[in-house]
């Protein structure tokens, strides 16, 4: 083929590039790229964790999470990358598709990225572990998994709160990273202290999980090992208080696994001796919970503010690690042999000191008001195991576990001495 110069060949070279601005870390900040023919903004409609996590990767890191900040300065270059639409499997941010050309209505789009990923996909007891330097090992913590550790964990999954779960190891895994300690105020494991030296075996359970919650709440009130009182949500930095309309125990249970304990039961008549911090805002009413949401925010409710009920009419809830108390061979469902679980053994309780107190807790255990105490097993013998002997309560507790006794399995009983009860909510119909 015959030519000139007016047909010489030429080429456009573009290198898309990638970079954070605007962060007060170097691992975080508003996104923006090149295409070629200078740097530009990427558009915030649409942007999600997926996208995130492909920007995160072309800079090097593990994962990210997309995140908004209203308070930082705004690019002001122009949009260049609009309406993105990632899986998360791309290897780069211009390889994924877009949605369909409109105008961009928020500019701005930011990332937090992370050199660790955490995951508990890979091992069949869904222990926690982490990606870190291309390994995969589990998290050796340096004292002990605390809510503060947890807590972070969550923050990288996009929760707001998280609780530290934990078991006794029974499987060796390589240790990702050892050593672990958090503030609780990190928003990556990147920024906690930790060392990446593996270990053939963690001295501390590296078995370890985490409870992520999207909603803070508390009970306000606490008594030794159990906790007591109103239920309390914050809720756009306000702390308020939850109406009792619909409130049951499947409602008391949610809360209190929410809050990292292990049962919780309501509390129909608030008691008055437990202290209660002032609040005059009621922020949801008419709960309806099965039991099996993760969190309050889970179940059924009124809108948030839409709740009309004073201090006398406030959920309450009592949480506990406690596992379990039941009634034996008594006359009627209100009455027997007191048996309480431990270790996944039931037991009996000696009747050394025991009295109307101690029975009292027992039956606002069982969901009663009072109680009164039988002793040279009224009810009948059991055979096997005891587990309390000196139980001292002062009738305010809301376990036995909160009164005064004998460590655990200590006893100078036989079971001709098995503590009994007999429960109601009128004083007047107890009879010995």
């Amino acid at each position: 083929m015959r030519c000139d110069h007016s047909h010489d060949a030429g080429i456009a070279c573009f290198n898309e590039k990638v970079r954070l601005n605007y962060g007060e870390l170097e691992n975080e900040g508003q996104v923006e790229v090149t295409l070629g023919s200078g740097w530009g903004s990427v558009c915030s409609d649409y942007w999600d964790n997926a996208n995130a996590l492909v920007l995160c990767r072309m800079l090097g890191y593990e994962t990210g999470l997309s995140y908004q900040d209203s308070h930082r300065q705004v690019s002001t270059l122009p949009v260049v990358l609009n309406a993105v639409n990632c899986s998360g499997d791309e290897r780069s941010i211009f390889d994924c598709p877009a949605f369909p050309s409109r105008q961009c209505i928020h500019t701005g789009a930011w990332v937090r990225c992370s050199k660790v990923k955490v995951t508990d996909e890979y091992l069949p007891d869904r222990r926690i572990t982490v990606h870190y330097d291309g390994k995969i090992g589990t998290i050796c913590p340096n004292v002990t998994w605390s809510d503060k550790d947890a807590s972070v964990v969550c923050r990288m999954r996009g929760f707001m709160h998280g609780f530290a779960l934990s078991k006794p190891d029974t499987t060796t895994y390589p240790v990702g990273l050892a050593d672990l300690s958090c503030t609780g105020k990190e928003m990556s494991l990147d920024e906690c202290s930790y060392t990446d030296q593996s270990r053939s075996r963690c001295k501390i359970s590296s078995n370890i999980n985490v409870h992520c919650t999207n909603i803070e709440v508390r009970v306000d009130g606490n008594s030794n090992n159990t906790t007591v009182g109103l239920v309390q949500v914050l809720y756009n930095g306000i702390w308020g208080t939850v109406c009792n309309n619909g409130w049951n125990d499947e409602g008391a249970q949610v809360i209190c696994r929410s809050m990292g304990y292990k049962n919780g039961q309501m509390v129909s008549k608030y008691v008055s001796h437990v202290p209660v911090r002032n609040t005059h805002q009621f922020w949801l009413d008419n709960i309806d919970c099965s039991g099996n949401e993760t969190d309050l925010a889970e179940c059924k409710h009124s809108n948030w503010g839409d709740a009309y009920c004073d201090q006398e009419n406030c959920a309450a809830a009592w949480c506990s690690d406690y596992v379990g108390i039941r009634l034996k061979d008594g006359r009627t469902k209100q009455e027997g042999r007191v048996e309480i679980l431990h270790n996944r053994i039931w037991g009996s309780v000696c009747d050394d000191s025991w009295d109307d107190n101690d029975a009292t807790v027992v039956c606002r255990m069982l969901g009663y008001s009072y109680g009164k105490a039988t002793i040279e097993s009224k009810h009948g013998f059991t055979r096997g195991q005891i587990w309390l002997d000196d139980v001292g309560c002062d009738g305010r507790e809301f376990s036995l576990e909160s009164c005064s006794h004998l460590e655990w399995g200590w006893h100078n009983c036989n079971h001709d001495e098995d503590a009994g009860v007999i429960c109601s909510n009128n004083p007047d119909t107890i009879i010995g």
